[in-house]
């Protein structure tokens, strides 16, 4: 059995290395080679949140990123992220902030 504290930074690694292509917790399991439940109960312990909250956020920070800093369409960022089409993007987005992509940019750059 791996180190919890080590297993947590390495699955964090790799978060932040495929979160653009990747949202399953299953994915980074298998890469690290644990089951699913494995990781979210040491991720829990020792980072205090679920894996898919750090996915999440991930993915979060990439899309205000992407919204702030470039000119890119919401459709443009969709396809970065790898969402299914924009308005899935449109709709996690929303779930996640409370606020549609174009009030947040508008927000920030307004």
């Amino acid at each position: 059995m791996k180190h919890p504290e080590r297993l947590c930074m390495q699955f964090y690694n790799l978060v932040f290395d495929h979160f653009r292509e990747q949202r399953s917790i299953r994915y980074y399991a298998d890469k690290l080679r644990i089951t699913s439940n494995y990781l979210a109960m040491i991720v829990r312990q020792v980072c205090h949140e679920t894996p898919k909250e750090a996915i999440v956020r991930q993915v979060l920070l990439e899309m205000k990123h992407q919204l702030v800093h470039t000119e890119l369409t919401a459709e443009q960022i969709a396809l970065r992220l790898h969402f299914a089409d924009t308005s899935y993007m449109c709709r996690f987005f929303r779930k996640h902030t409370g606020m549609s992509v174009s009030k947040f940019r508008n927000s920030i750059n307004g």
